[in-house]
């Protein structure tokens, strides 16, 4: 018995190709041949290459110009200058999502701090100003435990 790849559109016994199972449905074949598969399964696992994709299907841009943005910065994040090595995850591509011009690369947190502020210098001033405000003039209201709230209801 054979079958055609859906790849490499060769004709192969069905021994050449993977078997899939389908729940109850029953026992089929791959539509890929194994060689076919196996390339496949190579080429998702060069993580150099995918990430040189994606930076340019969204920012486009090279694993090396990422690369000379990251020495530029000191591979430190550009707000915050935390180190990349402290990071689990790559620095995050910041960009204006208005014009699309890359500003620099950024940690997580921050990536993700400039998003809550919607990239809005009138909102991130506000912050800074509510964050450096002389607090004295307000009550202060001591933090307690969730047992002490508890008995003070009672």
């Amino acid at each position: 018995m054979t079958k055609c790849c859906k790849q490499c559109s060769t004709t192969k016994p069905v021994s050449d190709f993977g078997i899939r199972i389908w729940g109850s449905n029953g026992i089929g074949y791959h539509l890929r041949c194994k060689d076919c598969m196996n390339a496949r399964r190579r080429e998702l696992h060069d993580k150099d290459k995918n990430r040189n994709e994606l930076l340019k299907a969204r920012f486009g841009i090279d694993l090396s110009e990422y690369n000379q943005m990251f020495i530029a910065q000191n591979g430190c994040c550009a707000i915050c200058e935390k180190p990349q090595s402290a990071e689990k995850r790559n620095f995050s591509v910041d960009h204006d999502h208005k014009t699309g011009i890359i500003r620099g690369l950024l940690c997580e947190n921050c990536n993700r701090a400039l998003g809550q502020f919607k990239d809005s210098t009138i909102i991130l001033d506000k912050a800074k100003e509510y964050l450096t405000k002389d607090r004295m003039d307000h009550k202060i209201i001591p933090l307690t435990t969730k047992s002490e709230q508890f008995r003070r209801k009672k």
